[in-house]
């Protein structure tokens, strides 16, 4: 099988408001991709929706269409999604990441978002949100640690990774709204609403009460993982 994953993060910054950061990718089998993509774009374009999906756009007027864009997630065979929650209260950069600090530690924990769902010998083409500066040789590096991971020297298993705009790719959009409503939950807020429905829905499709709490090991649509730094 050949895979595109969509990967962007929530709440990342190291010193800001927010106690817990979500790093979640969306997998999106090669040869449905662009079915997908345009079935999203159709639904956006039916909604008078204009410009990007995200997270931070969730309002009542709109949240008939949020909700047909997780439904249609949660019922496609060809989408499934994972993320990581991390406590960044707990981060030692000056013990564990001394030379590149938050933004070293930020391709560690892209690391172990990615990996358990990479399952050789299947292939995959990994992109990650642009943030507005040049990251391609750690982007690069990032790439050939996972491929070693498996012994592969020759980008066989993880075949391209690259950051992209994610106003060009719906499903870029769909993992922002995932991880938004995780960070949302995991954050304690409540300032929206519409957020917080979206939320229940999400918990409803995916048979959980909350999501504030890791998944089973074994689920593999709907994949929360809290990570414990040590």
């Amino acid at each position: 099988m050949e895979y595109d994953i969509f990967c962007d993060e929530s709440r990342y910054i190291e010193k800001d408001a927010f106690k817990y950061m979500v790093l979640g990718g969306v997998w999106c089998e090669r040869h449905f991709r662009r079915k997908i993509s345009s079935m999203i774009e159709s639904m956006k374009k039916a909604s008078t929706f204009a410009g990007e999906l995200k997270w931070t756009k969730v309002v009542s007027p709109k949240i008939t269409l949020f909700k047909n864009i997780i439904q249609f997630f949660f019922t496609s065979g060809q989408l499934s999604f994972r993320c990581i929650v991390v406590d960044k209260e707990t981060l030692k950069h000056d013990l564990y990441n001394p030379q590149g600090g938050h933004e070293e530690f930020y391709y560690k924990m892209y690391y172990y978002m990615l990996n358990k769902k990479i399952c050789p010998p299947n292939s995959y083409r990994i992109f990650l949100d642009y943030k507005g500066k040049d990251n391609s040789n750690k982007i690069r590096k990032l790439q050939d640690i996972i491929g070693h991971t498996y012994y592969d020297f020759s980008d066989k298993i993880v075949t391209l990774m690259q950051s992209v705009r994610s106003e060009q790719h719906p499903l870029m959009q769909l993992t922002d709204v995932l991880i938004g409503a995780v960070g949302y939950i995991w954050n304690d807020l409540s300032t929206s609403r519409a957020k917080l429905e979206i939320c229940e829905f999400i918990c409803k499709m995916s048979g959980r009460e909350n999501l504030k709490i890791s998944t089973p090991y074994d689920e593999n649509k709907f994949e929360i993982f809290k990570i414990i730094l040590k």
